[in-house]
């Protein structure tokens, strides 16, 4: 691999298995978006669904404002939209929001992402029991 690349490994106590993956920044990019994609669907935040797909090849900025309206209707008629931190919030959820909050963090150090928001250099804040994933840019946490 290239010099940005990024380690991941979801640290558990020793007698569980762990994960590294080894991918470049534009791939971490993507996953940091994914993990908290899903992390906001499965809590119920149904017009996430439309803000993502309204850079999509030919949707229009009309049809993309139309379904996030609708989705939005949608979840307040459903009673979605859990809190990340709540207990009522999915496991699935909590752990790929946390996967994404160090994800974010150690792209923001790496100065991929310092136009963005402040919260990215945040340190995270687990919503879950789940241990953090650790990342690491060339050698560096």
């Amino acid at each position: 691999m290239n010099s940005d690349t990024i380690e991941q490994t979801i640290q558990h106590d020793p007698s569980t298995k762990t994960v590294t993956l080894e991918v470049s920044i534009e791939q971490a990019e993507i996953i940091s978006e994914s993990v908290e994609f899903l992390s906001r669907v499965l809590l119920g935040h149904l017009p996430v669904i439309a803000e993502k797909i309204q850079d999509a090849p030919g949707v229009s900025t009309e049809y993309a404002n139309q379904l996030k309206e609708e989705l939005y209707q949608t979840q307040q008629r459903l009673g979605l939209h859990t809190a990340m931190h709540s207990e009522a919030a999915p496991e699935k959820s909590q752990i790929s929001w946390d996967i994404h909050q160090v994800l974010r963090q150690v792209l923001f150090q790496a100065n991929e992402r310092k136009e963005r928001y402040v919260v990215d250099a945040d340190d995270p804040s687990p919503a879950c029991s789940h241990p953090l994933a650790k990342a690491t840019i060339n050698g560096t946490t």
